[in-house]
């Protein structure tokens, strides 16, 4: 049995005020219907007034499409010749009540570092709310948020805010993601989005954006339950690409591991005991198993974006101890990137050498990056084919 609560819902707002929640049911979420067959797991989209959040007068639904792989077919290809964007990773720690010091500290933040879409991760299940209020202050029309996590995930979730239009294609748990429909081995539900850049224009312009939060914990368990997330990272990203061929993608997120960390390598011939009791590894995880997040993502074709503190060499996002968060780029070449501190924040590129990006508004105080989260978001800007 899974450990999942009966309703479980991705939230996304679109620029024109449209509120909808998908896959809202355990059963939809499996896709499996009242009678035991298999359906898409729909869409139902509500009214939600100037889409200020979920609290606004619903109406009837009129849009369907699938939280395990949302498809067109016939698409042209996506073609953006030289477009611009810039993409923030950030793990909020959590958003916290509107009007709170560390929601007034992280919408300061998030209006500094200027990008185009944000990505979050532990934003908490139950502040969608806050979540939208956030997006609404700091200027962001479209706001997406995973489904809530299963048990073994804890309360929290992924989510996007975006100027550009973003589209919902999946939010995956481990059994949305395996051919075993038993595997709960995914804690928090990976998102992926789609920006749409055209910007009205008549040529196709696409992004796909896959948002992760790998466990956390440095003991063998965790290494494990890492790489069968990454295993499922890359089957969401198999999806995509099948999809819509040729778009450009990021991974991005919390990968909660460094590039120098000695346990990478590590390699598990057998599923490991003392896993918790509601964790299942699905039948399509090959063993043996290296414990190669990066490696794994290399393989795919994605880069990783490099990223310093402002005129600094250092690349520490948490705690500012050591870096665990991360943009990779496939067909997206990077044009400037910064891990970002208040603390180094000057609004000018001094020596010595590092990287740097031009940011809104006046720089913020030392104690703005401490007060909006225990993680410095990662900003990169990128060129789109």
């Amino acid at each position: 049995m899974h450990e999942r609560v009966a309703e479980r819902c991705a939230w996304w707002v679109g620029l024109g005020g449209a509120l909808a929640l998908a896959g809202c049911s355990l059963e939809s979420a499996l896709g499996v219907d009242d009678d035991g067959g298999t359906s898409a797991a729909t869409t139902q989209a509500m009214t939600a007034g100037s889409g200020a959040g979920p609290g606004g007068p619903g109406s009837g639904a009129d849009e369907a499409s699938s939280t395990t792989g949302d498809t067109d077919s016939g698409l042209p290809p996506s073609s953006c010749g030289g477009r611009g964007v810039r993409v923030a990773t950030f793990n909020v720690e959590t958003v916290g009540a509107e009007g709170s010091a560390s929601f007034e500290a992280l919408a300061a933040v998030i209006g500094r570092i200027d990008a185009d879409v944000v990505c979050m991760q532990e934003v908490q299940f139950y502040e969608t709310q806050s979540l939208f209020a956030l997006a609404a202050q700091t200027g962001y029309g479209d706001v997406i948020q995973a489904q809530e996590s299963p048990a073994i995930g804890g309360d929290h979730t992924n989510a996007c805010i975006s100027r550009p239009g973003l589209r919902l294609v999946g939010s995956y748990s481990g059994w949305d993601l395996s051919s075993d429909p038993q595997a709960n081995d995914v804690g928090r539900d990976i998102l992926v989005v789609q920006v749409d850049l055209a910007e009205g224009e008549a040529e196709a312009c696409r992004l796909g954006v896959v948002v992760l939060h790998l466990k956390s914990g440095q003991s063998s368990l965790d290494w494990y339950r890492r790489q069968v997330e990454a295993e499922r990272v890359s089957q969401a990203v198999g999806l995509y690409r099948a999809a819509y061929p040729g778009d450009a993608m990021l991974i991005l997120g919390d990968f909660n591991e460094n590039l120098g960390d000695p346990a990478l390598g590590s390699v598990f011939r057998e599923v490991p005991a003392g896993l918790p009791p509601s964790y299942t590894t699905g039948s399509d995880i090959a063993l043996p198993l290296t414990y190669q997040p990066f490696v794994t993502f290399q393989g795919l074709g994605f880069s990783i974006a490099p990223a310093t503190q402002e005129d600094s060499d250092r690349d520490a996002t948490w705690n500012d101890s050591v870096r665990l968060d991360y943009v990779l780029q496939a067909g997206a070449p990077v044009q400037a990137t910064e891990v970002y501190s208040s603390c180094r924040d000057n609004g000018v590129d001094d020596a010595p050498a590092g990287h740097w990006v031009p940011k809104a508004g006046d720089p913020l105080g030392c104690g703005v990056s401490e007060d909006a989260s225990d993680h410095f978001p990662v900003v990169v800007d990128l060129v789109i084919p």
